[in-house]
């Protein structure tokens, strides 16, 4: 029986959770949050608030990869999540004898923004929109789940 990719997700939002909600201004002055910014909303200038806590999401997302690679439950390895075009991407891997299904579908996106949960409103503030990949491993297969930020 082929198990469905929602763990990862999970997993990832609880990380990206904890981000944002420590997003509360602390970064250092004189730290450049640089692409990020740009990234996040290169269509219009990014409020102070916003800017604080972009530059607190990198800050905890680095925390996070600190932990990684990190296995689930159902098999999915956790390797990495960073901020990338204005997305949060979420990278993992499986082995192919898991038999993971991968759900790219409107009612499998339509799950994972559940599980973004109170962080969708602070990814939909700063512009972001979220990314899975999955990653078979040794065979050159991937996945991906895009969520743009209006799906939010």
């Amino acid at each position: 029986m082929k198990k469905f990719v929602r763990n990862f997700a999970a997993v990832a939002m609880i990380f990206a959770c904890a981000a944002a909600s420590s997003c509360s201004g602390e970064g250092k002055s004189g730290e450049n949050s640089g692409d990020a910014t740009e990234q996040a909303a290169p269509e219009k200038k990014m409020t102070a608030k916003q800017e604080r806590q972009l530059k607190g999401l990198e800050k905890e997302l680095a925390n996070v990869n600190k932990q990684l690679p990190m296995k689930l439950p159902n098999g999915l390895v956790m390797q990495k999540m960073e901020l990338k075009d204005g997305y949060v991407v979420t990278t993992g891997t499986y082995s192919p004898e898991d038999e993971i299904e991968i759900l790219n579908t409107p009612e499998g996106k339509a799950q994972l923004v559940k599980q973004i949960g109170s962080t969708r409103d602070r990814l939909k503030e700063l512009g972001l929109g979220v990314k899975y990949i999955y990653k078979e491993d040794g065979t050159g297969k991937e996945d991906v789940i895009t969520i743009e930020p209006e799906e939010l």
